[in-house]
């Protein structure tokens, strides 16, 4: 929809999907800024208790500033990476704050994932994903989580207390991500 109102294209669809297309647009403008909101609030938990999150995938995009309105990017869930052994606690956290694993957490299973079962909390729009890699075992000799924690770069509008990848991270990232996945 925003692409095709910027190149005034949106006269040369039916009325009633550009209504429907401007709707949809608007609606995910909302989830987005809500979900930009659930991030500060979990880096808030996180911070507390020395945890740093590293956001990956789109809501490293929004926090990165990528888009000209956020309503471009759709976003099924917040992904972050911790150190590997700070993955439990942070759970146990966001557990603690009524966020519940959609799986049951099996320590031998997790051994063998690159994140957390997914938790989700209700109240908010978004699951979490609490990484502990970037990708599936079977890839992450080609990149690494420990690279993306070394590199981060802090996001300022939540007090430096949450982070993204560097660039050229969030780059690889984005390449392995659509190609692996």
């Amino acid at each position: 929809y925003l692409q095709l109102k910027r190149n005034e294209l949106l006269p040369e669809l039916p009325t009633d999907l550009v209504e429907y297309l401007e709707e949809i647009t608007n609606l995910n403008r909302k989830r987005n800024l809500a979900i930009l909101e659930q991030v500060k609030e979990i880096t808030s938990i996180l911070h507390k208790h020395h945890i740093s999150p590293v956001f990956l995938k789109g809501v490293a995009h929004l926090l990165f500033g990528l888009y000209t309105d956020i309503a471009e990017r759709m976003i099924g869930d917040i992904d972050f990476l911790v150190a590997e052994d700070k993955v439990v606690e942070a759970a146990d956290l966001l557990i603690k704050k009524g966020y519940l694993p959609v799986v049951e957490y099996k320590p031998e299973m997790f051994a063998k994932l690159k994140h957390f079962p997914t938790l989700q909390n209700f109240n908010y729009p978004a699951a979490v994903e609490i990484h502990k890699e970037v990708l599936n075992p079977e890839n992450q000799k080609l990149f690494r989580g420990f690279e993306v924690l070394r590199d981060k770069k802090p996001v300022t509008e939540i007090q430096n207390q949450a982070f993204i990848p560097s660039l050229p991270n969030l780059i690889i990232h984005n390449v392995f991500n659509a190609q692996l996945s």
